[in-house]
């Protein structure tokens, strides 16, 4: 995933990518500070729906951030078995390699701007 942020940053000038430093408790004052500082954000993490980003969602939904106009994506593992393999396999299985990352990346803030 480092290297998804690095070649985003560089070739596409995004400038901002914070890390979670523990899952729980979240960082509140992280996650609002940049949700008033950003129109976009995105979670990705190595856990299945109702992790980290579920979190994220609820804390920024109770918050009012999203009426504000927030947009927001979560990237997970999927909610099925992945068979054990090489990490690289199965992150690619999983959607979650760095060029998957940098796609959805991508494809969320060039949508938005059209």
């Amino acid at each position: 995933m480092q290297v998804s942020c690095r070649g985003i940053k560089s070739k596409r000038g995004f400038n901002n990518f914070d890390r979670a430093r523990f899952a729980k408790p979240l960082d509140e004052e992280l996650i609002l500070k940049s949700a008033k500082e950003h129109e976009l954000m995105i979670t990705i993490e190595e856990g299945s729906i109702g992790g980290f980003g579920s979190h994220v969602k609820n804390l920024l939904a109770e918050r009012g951030v999203f009426d504000k106009g927030l947009k927001f994506r979560s990237m997970t593992l999927p909610d099925e078995f992945i068979e054990q393999d090489d990490p690289k396999k199965m992150y690619d299985k999983a959607g979650l390699n760095s060029s998957q990352i940098s796609k959805k990346i991508l494809i969320f803030c060039f949508k938005r701007k059209q």
